[in-house]
């Protein structure tokens, strides 16, 4: 298993739809996130760009732009965009999570992302985000964090698979691969089936 994980491209277009900008949008944010919506992320971009150069502090456009940049593999420009919407959004789970995978995968902060996907968790505490966390300390090298973060997010989801598939991966990698069949069969009672070892 590679020591970094990413969002698809897929999901973050479906955050990015699904909360990043408010419901109160103007006219002009929905046309964006309209293009967005089409794959149309430079059309996106431009009006995204016209808004935060009227309201450089306008939280919507700023998460929709680091978003669109993230999307189109610009990571260094959308950092700023990420950590501004952030630093003036302290309720977006889902920024946080682009940014903590930025942070991990493209930017060499894994214990920045470990603080962003903290945070996350913290707003979205899904079995999900508890994973995502748990990756970056693992990469950290914060093991002991990281398989406390995996049995939180399976006692907040029982059925998510990656949860147990990490943590055995984990615990096989410590050379305790008894405790590894013993969270592989801890899977298989809850209906959850792992791929087995080859």
């Amino acid at each position: 298993m590679n020591d970094r994980i990413s969002l698809s491209a897929v999901g973050i277009v479906l955050v990015l739809l699904l909360g990043v900008v408010s419901a109160g949008c103007s006219s002009r944010s929905d046309e964006a996130l309209h293009f967005d919506a089409q794959g149309n992320l430079k059309a996106g971009m431009a009006i995204y760009q016209q808004i935060i150069k009227q309201d450089p502090n306008n939280v919507g456009a700023l998460a929709g732009m680091g978003s669109d940049l993230f999307l189109t593999q610009e990571f260094n420009q959308a950092l700023p965009f990420e950590e501004r919407t952030v630093e003036l959004d302290h309720k977006d789970a889902e920024t946080r999570i682009e940014l903590g995978f930025n942070y991990l995968n493209h930017q060499n902060r894994p214990a920045d992302a470990v603080c962003m996907f903290a945070e996350a968790a913290s707003l979205d505490g899904s079995a999900k985000n508890f994973c995502f966390l748990a990756e970056a300390q693992r990469v950290t090298g914060s093991v002991v964090a990281a398989k406390a973060s995996l049995h939180k997010a399976i006692d907040k989801d029982p059925k998510y698979a990656y949860s147990y598939q990490l943590l055995i991966v984990i615990l096989d990698s410590q050379g305790r691969s008894d405790d590894a069949a013993a969270v592989f069969q801890q899977a298989a009672a809850q209906g959850v089936h792992l791929q087995e070892k080859s």
